[in-house]
């Protein structure tokens, strides 16, 4: 038995049926109605072992409404899926999606955005898959994700040092010499050390683990000492 009431933000649907109870606002009260008639039939549906064939663009909306927003990151997860939502796969019925389906998609991303963003997105896709195989839920009995390869991440970028660079970032940071009065010129002091220590390995700082160098090079530390800072190994 479903109930209606105005709220402050539009409508509320409230749902008991099979001892389950849900409820959900809406902007309006047929909107509220065609929500409860439909959870209803999917209760009626969900008894009776059936799957639920919901879209996978609807199966999201309800995540984006229930799921989301109880988890850290939600804004930048509600972009992601809302990306997926853009797509023709989001069309299909959630239980129809097989392997092919979601490879044809991962292939039209990888056209638009970079390996690291699509791993990201296939990441937010299985988390509403898993919620969408919970009984509760009911949209899909098989989970296709483990037959999809997933994107080489994208190689981490490698920056050699030029001459004069180091003197350049330690100015971007704000520090001109003398004593370092932030974290920033605390940070490029370090830089400054580290290449009047260790001038042949500047070129290559962040690329010794690959070159098979030594990862265990002094660092430099702050010393308190009589109201002044100076630099040790």
């Amino acid at each position: 038995m479903a109930s209606f009431r105005k709220s402050g933000t539009g409508w509320r649907a409230e749902v008991f049926k099979n001892s389950i109870r849900e409820s959900a606002t809406f902007p309006t009260k047929r909107e509220a109605q065609d929500w409860a008639t439909r959870r209803e039939n999917e209760i009626t549906a969900m008894r009776a072992g059936k799957v639920i064939r919901w879209t996978l663009s609807d199966v999201i909306d309800r995540y984006i409404r229930d799921i989301s927003p109880l988890k850290d990151g939600s804004a930048k997860e509600i972009l992601r899926l809302k990306a997926v939502q853009r797509d023709p796969i989001s069309k299909m019925v959630m239980q129809d999606i097989a392997p092919v389906d979601l490879a044809n998609w991962r292939d039209r991303r990888l056209q638009a955005v970079k390996p690291s963003s699509c791993l990201r997105e296939i990441s937010s896709l299985r988390a509403v898959r898993s919620q969408a195989k919970k009984r509760e839920w009911g949209y899909v009995d098989h989970d296709p994700w483990p037959d999809v390869t997933k994107p080489q991440p994208t190689p981490p970028r490698q920056t050699v040092f030029q001459a004069g660079q180091a003197e350049r970032i330690a100015g971007a940071l704000g520090y001109l010499g003398g004593v370092p009065v932030s974290k920033r010129q605390e940070a490029a002091v370090a830089l400054l050390f580290f290449q009047e220590r260790h001038p042949e390995a500047l070129p290559y700082l962040d690329r010794l683990p690959q070159l098979g160098a030594p990862t265990d090079l002094p660092k430099p530390r702050l010393i308190h000492k009589k109201g002044r800072r100076t630099i040790s190994a």
